[in-house]
């Protein structure tokens, strides 16, 4: 094979190599799209080969369009793709093995039903102080709480944390039991309160317990709930999440609750790039490919 010939093979043969693991990365990133949008813009900006044909110039030209177009999808990439946050809450699981990130409404973690109140607290086994609910479900530790006492009473576990702008998803999911011979109902519910953990917000989950509801006696189950709707309207706050067990009456029989693997996911939206950003992709791919005497 001619000279000439051999090296515009080799060249062909390289490019498409590369070109094929390139669309398949853009493919595996959802960036085709991207891809189209940023080299066209970019290509603007490359010159033409010179008329009289140099073969190692036409190579020139076409490697330099590819690292072009690599950088423009890549930037590309970088402010248009759909984020999604990691979890923004604390120790869910209580693998600590305590309520590091947590607050509590502090009544006592220590007593035994009928006689004192035990609040949230974490155990590697059953630790209600009343009915048991089992040993956690997943990893070591689970949060519990004796789901009765001197009523009417709430136990409360709290964490703050800032909501995110951008919201296009959300959803919160758990891992609950509750145990007892109660008659009297019990409510769990979950709410979404200011800052301050003082004024409720909204009400993201609510259920009650009772013997008609037949639910008293529920083992270890995963819940899982779309909130996008309530925290889209506090975007950019300083929010707190509760979840509150409520004692309408004073030892109105043995119960037990337990909690474990929370966690509020949310997913958040990136702007498209501008026209004036895609622009800038064309002006950094001028000065990746003008070298001085190549075209």
């Amino acid at each position: 094979m001619p000279g000439s010939q051999a090296v515009l093979w080799n060249s062909l043969h390289v490019s498409f190599s590369s070109y094929v693991i390139f669309f398949k990365l853009l493919i595996n990133m959802n960036l085709i799209r991207q891809y189209f949008v940023g080299i066209k813009l970019a290509a603007l900006y490359i010159p033409y080969c010179r008329k009289d044909g140099d073969l190692i110039n036409m190579k020139r030209k076409r490697d330099m369009v590819f690292k072009t177009s690599i950088l423009a999808a890549l930037l590309i990439a970088g402010t248009s793709q759909t984020a999604i946050a990691l979890p923004v809450l604390t120790n869910g699981d209580f693998e600590t093995g305590d309520l590091t990130g947590w607050t509590t409404t502090g009544l006592g973690t220590t007593g035994n039903c009928p006689a004192a109140n035990r609040d949230w607290n974490v155990s590697s086994t059953n630790s209600t102080g009343c009915s048991s609910v089992g040993s956690p479900p997943e990893g070591n530790f689970a949060a519990y709480n004796m789901f009765d006492g001197a009523g009417p009473l709430q136990y409360g576990l709290y964490q703050s944390f800032n909501l995110s702008n951008g919201i296009t998803a959300a959803n919160l999911s758990w891992i609950q039991a509750t145990a007892g011979g109660f008659g009297g109902e019990r409510t769990f519910q979950i709410d979404l309160l200011d800052a301050a953990g003082t004024n409720v917000l909204t009400n993201l989950y609510t259920e009650i317990f009772s013997i008609s509801n037949n639910n008293i006696n529920n083992p270890w189950h995963t819940m899982s709930i779309d909130v996008t709707s309530e925290l889209l309207a506090f975007q950019g706050q300083d929010v707190t999440l509760g979840f509150i067990a409520s004692i309408p009456r004073t030892w109105s029989g043995a119960a037990g609750f337990g909690l474990d693997s929370v966690n509020l996911d949310i997913r958040t939206s990136v702007p498209e790039p501008s026209v004036f950003a895609l622009l800038g992709l064309g002006l950094v791919g001028l000065g990746f490919v003008r070298r001085k005497d190549v075209y």
